[in-house]
């Protein structure tokens, strides 16, 4: 924080704000509990140890909105329908894609940068995507870039240290699995509790792709967004592997909800070449 000074204010005033508004802060303490019908109306939270496992009696509280916040994972899967290798980094978010500081890969052509190559911050995301254009108008014969490419390697070792610090703070730990019971929702999409889906791991089903493939988990409308890094984890827990050993299931397009009409625009279905059927 001393290395971002500016940053180092801002979150001062930040904090300074909540006091002011008396807004109670709850230092090392997790949501373990949600409730409401339609609408969130109660939350409970309780104290964790280092490794978050809840610890003590539980607070409740009334509310009417709950945000929550644990980390950010890397967009990766357009980098890997284009072909390029992934790899686990905690630090970075989780699985990203093996791409140098310049943003080449290696794909022929493929340039990655931002947060969908490692979580690495805003400052060190804007470096990147300029070390990335530099990278391919050299590669495509562009001369003299090279000094500017070196001091713009620097900046971003400089920025992304910082966040590879701050993303240390978030990466989950073992105790956060007690924060669920056995009929919590994994799955949203597909209405999937955490008891259905490790009952398909104790039936075999030892990779995200199987469980996927069991029980459809990951096939709504997030694509996995939300349920997959909990899937993940389970499968780790049961089969008592890293979770580095457990790839993310393979994408498939389209990688954002897309409409019917969005892809039936554009044409006319009686100019489609459609061979007429064979004789008998």
């Amino acid at each position: 924080m001393l290395r971002r000074p500016k940053l180092l204010l801002r979150g001062a005033l930040l904090m300074a704000d909540l006091m002011l508004g008396c807004v109670p802060i709850l230092w090392a303490h997790a949501v373990t509990s949600v409730t409401g019908e339609h609408a969130v109306s109660a939350v409970e939270l309780q104290a964790v140890d280092h490794a978050w496992a809840p610890q003590g009696a539980a607070q409740r509280f009334e509310v009417d909105s709950l945000c929550l916040g644990h980390g950010l994972i890397p967009a990766i899967k357009t980098a890997q329908l284009a072909g390029a290798k992934i790899r686990h980094d905690p630090a970075l978010g989780g699985w990203v894609p093996v791409v140098k500081t310049d943003g080449s890969t290696d794909v022929a052509g493929l340039y990655l940068c931002g947060d969908g190559a490692g979580i690495r911050g805003a400052d060190a995301a804007e470096i990147q995507g300029t070390l990335a254009g530099l990278r391919g108008a050299s590669d495509l014969g562009a001369e003299g870039l090279a000094e500017e490419m070196r001091v713009l390697t620097r900046a971003h070792g400089e920025r992304s240290s910082f966040r590879r610090a701050m993303t240390a703070l978030s990466i989950p730990r073992s105790g956060m699995a007690q924060w669920s019971t056995a009929q919590t929702i994994t799955c949203r999409c597909e209405n999937l509790t955490r008891a259905e889906i490790e009952a398909e791991i104790s039936a075999g089903a030892t990779s995200t792709n199987a469980v996927k493939s069991g029980l459809r988990a990951g096939m709504g409308p997030c694509g996995g967004k939300f349920c997959q890094t909990a899937i993940a984890q389970m499968i780790a827990s049961q089969t008592d592997c890293a979770l580095g050993d457990i790839p993310p299931p393979t994408p498939r397009p389209p990688l954002r909800p897309v409409p019917v009409s969005a892809m039936s625009k554009g044409f006319d279905y009686d100019d489609l070449p459609i061979p007429k059927p064979a004789p008998l």
